[in-house]
């Protein structure tokens, strides 16, 4: 029997995996379903994706009688694309901003040609995300100022078919209609909960995921270009793995033991050498597009629960020593209380806690900041 209430549920999916966080006004409730890296010949990304999110929502419906009002779904890897633009508006006399205008603006700005053919062939369009306005207000449809510089960033939002099928099969039961159903780039609501505090002129911004490395490089919170790496988590405990013989899980555990000072004489050798050789063809990734040119003021990782903080650190204090910078770590998962994570807490919970900040309408969301 379902009662009254409603919640809201983000869905993080990644290649290796799906977190489902619930909004219960309370401590974090967090769901897992770990993906299979090997995938039978007869069996598609897109069958077994469906099946894990059907599981979490199926786990989480027998625990909690209550009824789902809206769905966030974060994207990580190479599962999404984003193509951003900044725009800017001035007016002499002062303009009120208010949620026709930002809309109109939307509309208008993707009609034009820098829009246009640049869906892949496995990708498609799943949402307009305006974000980073300035100056920043919340609750958009509700109240509306008067500026006479507005500046804002417009994403496109890309999401491979397969992933975006299978997450609108599974969720279609929950949800009364898929205007219930929002797609969001982690990269932005990222940037949108960093500390204004910070040096945001120039970030590296580095989101390591278990089987890709996504590198996007901003200014003022604008998101200006991203990359992907082949070099990645998975494949540096595959290459330690192929020293040590010891199993993939025994390999992290030997990875973490090493980076925490505790490993054994006889895997400490190998394990340095790996991550020198990783440090070199992630430098070589680097230097690729041209990393040299960019000035960047600030380094932030983007992690998550499957990969160890400390693995996560080190990647931080090997990225602030290549761009001579202040690094910074954060966990979007577990490390609520890590000294080490700038958000002070999980992307995802912060985005539920926040998310009266956000304005949504059709496929535009709009991200207000403080």
């Amino acid at each position: 029997m379902f009662n009254s209430k409603k919640v809201d549920l983000v869905l993080e999916v990644y290649r290796g995996g799906i977190f489902l966080h619930v909004d219960l006004k309370k401590e974090p409730e967090v769901f897992y379903k770990n993906l299979p890296s090997n995938i039978a010949k007869d069996t598609s990304f897109k069958n077994v994706l469906k099946d894990a999110v059907l599981s979490l929502l199926d786990q989480f419906s027998k625990k909690h009688s209550v009824k789902v009002a809206k769905i966030f779904v974060f994207v990580h890897g190479d599962l999404y694309k984003v193509k951003s633009k900044e725009i800017f508006i001035k007016h002499d006399n002062g303009i009120k901003i208010n949620d026709s205008l930002l809309k109109s603006v939307v509309k208008k700005e993707f009609d034009k040609e820098a829009f246009k053919n640049y869906t892949l062939e496995d990708y498609s369009i799943s949402s307009k995300v305006a974000y980073n306005i300035s100056p920043g207000f919340f609750n958009i449809p509700h109240q509306s100022r008067v500026a006479k510089d507005i500046s804002l960033s417009l994403l496109q939002l890309q999401i491979k078919k397969d992933a975006k099928d299978a997450i609108l099969e599974a969720t279609s039961q929950y949800l009364q209609s898929d205007e219930h159903l929002h797609f969001l780039p982690a990269s932005a609501i990222f940037l949108s909960f960093l500390p204004n505090v910070l040096d945001m002129r120039a970030v590296l911004l580095f989101d390591l995921s278990v089987e890709t490395s996504r590198v996007f490089f901003t200014y003022n919170k604008h998101i200006l270009s991203s990359f992907t790496f082949k070099n990645n988590y998975n494949s540096l405990i595959g290459k330690i793995n192929q020293k040590l013989d010891y199993g993939f899980e025994l390999s992290v555990s030997e990875l973490e033991l090493y980076l925490e000072g505790k490993c054994k004489s006889e895997t400490c050798d190998i394990i340095k050498r790996e991550l020198e050789v990783f440090k070199k063809e992630l430098t070589r990734e680097f230097e690729q597009i041209n990393y040299k040119n960019m000035l960047v003021s600030s380094v932030f990782v983007l992690s998550n629960s499957v990969i160890p903080d400390v693995f996560a650190v080190w990647m931080k204090d090997f990225l602030a020593e290549l761009f001579h910078s202040n690094a910074y770590f954060a966990n979007n998962y577990a490390s609520f209380k890590s000294k080490d994570n700038i958000l002070g807490g999980s992307l995802s919970s912060l985005l539920l806690q926040n998310k009266d900040k956000l304005y949504l309408d059709d496929n535009i969301v709009i991200i207000s900041q403080s």
